[in-house]
């Protein structure tokens, strides 16, 4: 299930060197617990680059800054044993998983329905908290009132994905739910307009009836050719969804049509935030769907998705069915 190339590979890890932020409000490295299964630590900041190491849920690491990968997602700069990384964001937490003893009082709940009270975030009008009855910060859960909380304790209003805000749900919304796929086309429009302005409309989204479709968009002089790379399909007998991934996610290859030479135009920002687009538009935890479907596809498959069985992510059970050359992933709600 891994589709990476080397120059791929090369053009993610060039793309993150240059987007590297440091702690914006000069606070000092603390320490951050994998709140996964196991998460991957790499030399540079997005799934193509190279693995340094791998840590168990429950082990610890030392954010000193953060990166914005050339996957679209947060990456922290960690240390471990004097060794420099990077790790996703959403793969660690500030507060130490139940299993492991925590000096901060944390608590998660593994993605289960936890009882608790939501906290202002004074610097933030549309970013909440949500705390146990002792004021600890929970995570990875999903509260009460239906909310997804991350695994840093925090749920948004609404996200912006490639310019696009998309509210955050406190539902799955199905196949039934969607209808004609009316509520894509806001989103779809604004996702386009970024394609056109920043990618010469390299990319190419439409809406239909019963999918989402993203094709690349190769031009001429005298031609254009396109390829679907990426689409959500109503599926009516699960109630859900199929998402097909017929390529890399992270770039493409664009060959000239009279077939002297290849360029290679790696675009991970914005073919993995359409997936994200997706994702979120359909799941509470829409984020992490979307991670367990790329590290399936391109990378070393974090989330145990298997061929065939039914996984659960959040609030959604996945089902990887390859076919012809593409990944179907099926999604549906876990709850």
């Amino acid at each position: 299930m891994k589709h990476c190339s080397a120059l791929r590979r090369a053009a993610a890890v060039t793309l993150a060197a240059t987007l590297f932020l440091a702690s914006s409000d000069g606070a000092s490295a603390y320490t951050a617990y994998v709140s996964t299964a196991s998460a991957n630590i790499r030399a540079a900041a997005g799934t193509g680059s190279a693995i340094l190491m791998n840590r168990k849920k429950g082990q610890t690491v030392e954010v000193t800054g953060e990166a914005k990968g050339s996957d679209g997602n947060i990456w922290y700069a960690v240390t471990v044993d004097d060794k420099s990384g990077y790790i996703r964001s959403d793969l660690v937490s500030k507060t130490a998983p139940a299993s492991t003893p925590s000096s901060a009082g944390g608590t998660r709940s593994s993605g289960n329905i936890v009882a608790g009270n939501w906290q202002a975030v004074p610097e933030r009008a549309d970013m909440w908290y949500y705390v146990d009855a002792n004021g600890n910060r929970l995570t990875d859960c999903f509260s009460s009132d239906s909310y997804y909380v991350d695994s840093n304790g925090a749920r948004f209003a609404a996200k912006e994905i490639l310019g696009a805000r998309i509210g955050q749900r406190n539902s799955w919304m199905t196949a039934h739910e969607a209808g004609g796929f009316d509520c894509f086309v806001a989103g779809a429009t604004v996702l386009q307009n970024a394609f056109n302005k920043n990618i010469d409309g390299a990319r190419a989204i439409s809406v239909y009836s019963n999918h989402v479709m993203l094709r690349s968009v190769v031009r001429t002089d005298n031609s254009q050719t396109t390829e679907e790379r990426l689409a959500l399909y109503k599926n009516d007998d699960i109630n859900g969804y199929t998402i097909m991934v017929r390529t890399s996610l992270g770039g493409d290859r664009l060959a000239l049509l009279n077939g002297t030479s290849a360029a290679v135009n790696p675009m991970p920002e914005y073919d993995y935030g359409t997936l994200r687009f997706f994702t979120n538009m359909v799941s509470r935890c829409g984020d992490k769907v979307a991670a367990a479907i790329y590290s399936s596809w391109e990378d070393n498959n974090e989330y145990d998705l298997k061929m065939g069985e039914w996984i659960r992510v959040g609030d959604t059970m996945i089902r990887y069915m390859p076919t012809n050359g593409a990944g179907l992933y099926e999604i549906k709600a876990a709850f």
